[in-house]
């Protein structure tokens, strides 16, 4: 998982930083499939279960939706929902890309994102148990549930902001 995490690293990402307004969204899916695909000097990548998601704006609101032949646009966010692979092992990983200048709205929820993010890291332990909480109605068919780990290569990386980026 740290090898497929490694193909958006700090100098995997550096087309992310490329985005500018009036890039077509299809040609970022095709950079994304390319870092997937070529991995890194030092091994190969792989091609990712799940299709780049590429939601910007209030369409970010919906599940799902891909790429399409929009433009990227100033003073509007795009998530990036994509997955680093090697052998099969997804490291599946979400990115924030920013054009132009974020309002006042769109920073409070960057932090309080980040500050779940650190939350929760903080608390995924190797080797601690999940809770499973008393409230839920069900309990779990096997001891398997509730004793399950925590073990996987968890990597906090802070979103990409690009601003005072201004439209053609």
């Amino acid at each position: 998982m740290r090898k497929g995490a490694s193909h958006y690293g700090d100098d995997a990402q550096a087309h992310l930083r490329k985005i500018e307004p009036g890039t077509r969204k299809c040609d970022l899916a095709v950079e994304i499939y390319d870092a997937a695909i070529r991995g890194t000097p030092e091994f190969s990548g792989d091609y990712p279960a799940l299709v780049p998601l590429l939601p910007s704006g209030v369409d970010a609101a919906a599940c799902h939706l891909t790429w399409d032949d929009q433009p990227m646009l100033n003073n509007e966010g795009t998530f990036f929902e994509i997955a680093g692979v090697y052998r099969h092992y997804h490291c599946p990983m979400s990115r924030t890309v920013y054009l132009g200048n974020p309002s006042e709205t769109f920073l409070n929820a960057e932090k309080m994102t980040l500050e779940g993010m650190e939350a929760g890291l903080a608390a995924a332990k190797l080797g601690r148990r999940p809770r499973i909480s008393q409230s839920r109605s069900a309990t779990p068919s096997n001891a398997t549930a509730s004793k399950g780990r925590i073990g996987l290569a968890i990597r906090s990386v802070a979103p990409i902001r690009l601003t005072g980026v201004n439209t053609p």
